[in-house]
């Protein structure tokens, strides 16, 4: 069956909530639409439309499934330092989306931080709990969708497999060690490797320059070949940034980069 057909046989979710705010939007819009694929609209109470009818926070006389509500969508301008429950019926898994895909526990005051001011995942809830090594906003999505859609849910679920597909993208800062950086930055590298008798790295960044050796970072094709033997296609993205204390690596206008990123698919 084709996947628009399947679509088309998928009730629209009509989501009664009062109160809403930015958060709820947000939420919503992300699970039902972006993870879920779904029709769905905000309801108003006591229209009696077509459709699968849920509220969240509706109280006991709403029309349609009970959503758990856990609170965190309403706190506007608040953070949390615990994330909502994820398990059990009266988990509130609109709540729990929000607050990984927010990022939340990023932004606490006293939050873990590299010499860079980036978030330090190490110890963080998201990295005990083993969130962070699968794509768990999407788990909670597809909880609620089978919640949601009932009977409808295996044969959507199968729409949404069938459309899955894995993009690779790296990115790179610098696109060689030694090749293409120009007589003075070349010769300032060789110096400050003779002084810290670093003499293995002046024979390598030699033969380099003599083109006898590789570049230690020149492993593009054999990468590009990795996927294409998987079938897939690799986008590369590269960094094109003025020479800095934290961008060394080879400038935009450079013939070498240049000649490398016409090179690749998908570059």
């Amino acid at each position: 069956m084709e996947a628009n057909v399947l679509m088309s046989l998928t009730p629209t979710i009509r989501v009664f909530a009062p109160g809403r705010t930015a958060r709820h939007e947000a939420a919503f819009t992300w699970v039902l639409s972006s993870a879920l694929g779904l029709v769905w609209t905000w309801a108003e109470e006591g229209v009696d439309q077509e459709g699968i009818h849920c509220h969240y926070g509706g109280g006991n006389e709403a029309k349609g499934m009970a959503l758990p509500v856990d609170g965190l969508l309403s706190e506007v301008g608040q953070r949390r330092a615990e994330p909502p429950g994820v398990d059990g019926p009266d988990a509130d898994l609109f709540a729990a989306v929000f607050w990984m895909a927010s990022r939340m526990e990023e932004h606490l005051p006293g939050a873990l931080r590299d010499d860079h001011g980036r978030f330090d995942p190490s110890g963080s809830i998201a990295e005990r709990k083993g969130w962070l090594d699968v794509p768990i906003c999407e788990h909670w999505a597809f909880r609620v969708g089978e919640r949601l859609l009932g009977a409808h849910w295996p044969a959507h679920r199968e729409n949404l497999l069938a459309k899955f597909e894995v993009v690779p993208t790296i990115d790179v800062d610098s696109a060689y060690a030694f090749r293409g950086k120009g007589g003075i930055r070349t010769a300032g590298a060789l110096v400050r490797d003779f002084a810290q008798g670093r003499f293995s790295h002046v024979a390598r960044r030699v033969w380099v320059i003599l083109k006898h050796a590789s570049d230690p970072y020149d492993t593009y094709f054999k990468a590009q070949k990795w996927h294409r033997d998987r079938g897939l296609q690799v986008q590369w993205f590269f960094l094109l940034a003025a020479f800095g204390s934290h961008d060394k690596g080879l400038p935009p206008s450079s013939a070498e980069l240049g000649k490398l990123m016409r090179s690749l698919d998908g570059a």
